[in-house]
């Protein structure tokens, strides 16, 4: 089965959530940023969206870790 839930960050805001990519848009659920889905790159994919929002919410907690420890800059 082909996964078709990706998961990315908003351009805008960073925020990370789930999008299906069989779809060319999405709305930013925080900040209402429309965005192609296509131009962004990939945190990573999964068969469901249930799949894809556990795996959304373990890459939020890392970048929260390294946000925490000052390893990347916040809107980077």
């Amino acid at each position: 089965m082909e996964k078709h839930f990706i998961i990315v960050a908003c351009p805008r805001c960073r925020t990370v959530q789930v999008a299906d990519g069989r779809n060319e848009s999405r709305q930013c659920a925080k900040c209402g940023k429309r965005f192609q889905v296509s131009n962004l790159q990939v945190l990573g994919r999964g068969k469901d969206a249930r799949e894809a929002r556990v795996i959304a919410s373990s890459i939020k907690a890392q970048l929260g870790a390294q946000e925490t420890k000052g390893d990347i800059a916040p809107g980077k």
